[in-house]
């Protein structure tokens, strides 16, 4: 759903795309993540629109925080691995990342927005408003598009967003794509030096919004109930963008220290590590029993909001992990490291294996688009559905829950292919020949500068030079014309008399000194 080229930015996956671009830069090629972004593109679908029950996952299932705080690390992780050597000292240098990272996105999200607020007009004119939101009404609807129009809806965090639900995120990472150029900047010298120090403080930074609140009841009954996160603090600390800084910038150090290649060589200890870390989240997703006061889904309550970052640094240690064998003391920052490892991640890491499959590889190809458009094609297929059954359960069963997944992805194939892919080719080309035009007006406008400074220093020199000439004629009382005539080169012989006044000594010098005066 987001960078995952050196090159090739605007590729929001990590599939063959990616791989040729970190081909050609020499980084190793961490082709696993288009897996994991592929199971967590799946994750968030089926907790949207699986009917219930959901045995035997049903709480790994409702657990979709997860997977969404995943894409903002993941987010703050291949952003950084693919620019952290890129200079944003020029303004024109920042258009174009801005021009790529949003670019990438801008197609998907504005027609999704249009879809929905076309189909809520549709379905609440016929009595039945079928968008989540719609029913609140005509000026909050308004009020909403708006914000979600402008990407700032995610600063004032509610339940359900219109018109498109799962767009909150694009509004809570746009702050951090913002951010990214001065946050290279500022965090430069921790980033270079001790990055696992700087993934440390993040690592505790995700833990202190949700830390604060469940014990705040404690301290001051006025604040909420003891051990226990409300609603509308859960959603704060899932939405608000400020809140989220600190799983991007945790991103960041670890991309920056598999960069620079500070993992250690043994490659079978970070395949242990890696498959540990994913077995830690599968095992506290699931088992981990769901809180009685959480009110049921999207359980956000109680100490379930825990789980909306409390995770994070586990999914980051699984990310280092299973990309370690191809970088951290192998290939380091300039080398992807042996033949062995050109497919990136741990050698022998069985959640790596799983997640570079092929078929898991082609899915995260198209992670982003589905995130978007999930949301409009489930709601129509519910309204639709529902229309012409008896049907009346939350969800989808089986037989609608299975075409409705395959035909969302060649859906959001289609649209990547024929649709997104040449708008992003179109941006790019027109920000390029942009960039090129005012990089071009300023090489000009320097070097006429130059020119012009150059004239200026020489007028200055020889102006000086006069002034000198000036002056050492008037200090020996010599007739400044005589001293810059060729013709009449200074000797003993015709130096004039020096005298006190001006009204004694050479008559020929006379109107020279006045001049002059």
């Amino acid at each position: 759903m987001f960078y995952s080229g050196a090159q090739n930015t605007t590729n929001l996956t990590m599939g063959t795309r990616f791989a040729a671009a970190a081909t050609s830069t020499g980084r190793p090629i961490l082709t696993q993540l288009a897996g994991m972004r592929a199971a967590a593109s799946m994750w968030i679908v089926l907790g949207h629109f699986m009917t219930w029950p959901r045995a035997p996952f049903g709480t790994l299932i409702d657990r979709g925080c997860v997977p969404t705080g995943s894409f903002i690390l993941l987010s703050g992780f291949v952003t950084h691995y693919a620019y952290h050597g890129k200079p944003y000292d020029t303004r024109t240098q920042v258009l174009r990342y801005y021009a790529r990272r949003f670019g990438a996105i801008l197609f998907s999200y504005y027609a999704t927005w249009l879809l929905m607020i076309a189909l809520s007009i549709g379905s609440c004119a016929l009595g039945a408003c079928v968008v989540p939101g719609a029913e609140f009404g005509i000026l909050p609807s308004v009020k909403e598009a708006v914000e979600s129009f402008f990407f700032v809806q995610a600063f004032e965090p509610i339940w359900p967003y219109f018109p498109n639900g799962p767009a909150w995120t694009i509004s809570t990472m746009g702050l951090l794509w913002l951010l990214y150029p001065k946050l290279q900047a500022w965090l430069r010298r921790p980033l270079q030096a001790r990055p696992f120090a700087l993934a440390a403080g993040a690592a505790i930074a995700c833990q202190l919004p949700a830390l604060l609140a469940f014990f705040a009841g404690c301290v001051a009954p006025g604040l909420g109930k003891p051990y226990f996160i409300s609603t509308e603090a859960g959603l704060w600390m899932y939405h608000f963008p400020p809140l989220r800084l600190a799983d991007f910038v945790l991103g960041m150090a670890l991309a920056q220290a598999l960069a620079d290649g500070r993992g250690a060589p043994e490659r079978r200890a970070w395949a242990w590590l890696a498959d540990g870390a994913f077995v830690a989240v599968f095992a506290l997703c699931q088992l981990v029993p769901t809180d009685p006061r959480s009110g049921g889904y999207p359980m956000r309550q109680g100490y379930e909001p825990f789980f909306v970052s409390g995770l994070q640094p586990i999914v980051g240690l699984f990310i280092f992990a299973s990309s370690c064998s191809g970088a951290c003391g192998v290939g380091g920052a300039g080398g992807a490291g042996d033949a062995g490892d050109a497919g990136g991640g741990s050698r022998g890491s069985i959640a790596g294996a799983i997640f570079r499959h092929p078929v898991l590889q082609g899915l995260g190809e198209y992670s982003f688009q589905v995130y978007l458009w999930h949301w409009p094609i489930g709601i129509l297929v519910m309204h639709l559905w529902r229309r012409k059954s008896a049907d009346r359960t939350i969800g989808m069963a089986a037989p609608v829950l299975i075409p409705y997944l395959i035909g969302t992805w060649l859906f959001a194939a289609a649209v990547s292919v024929y649709a997104e892919e040449p708008f992003r080719k179109w941006l790019r080309r027109n920000i390029d020949d942009w960039a090129a035009r005012r990089e071009a007006k300023e090489a000009a406008h320097r070097t006429n500068d130059d020119d012009a400074g150059a004239r200026g220093v020489a007028l200055e020199t020889s102006g000086r030079a006069r002034a000198r000439v000036g002056a050492l004629a008037l200090e020996e009382g010599v007739g400044a014309t005589a001293l810059l005539s060729s013709q009449h080169p200074r000797s003993d012989a015709n130096a004039p008399v020096r005298l006190p006044a001006l009204s004694v000594g050479a008559p020929a010098a006379m109107p020279v000194f006045l001049s002059i005066a």
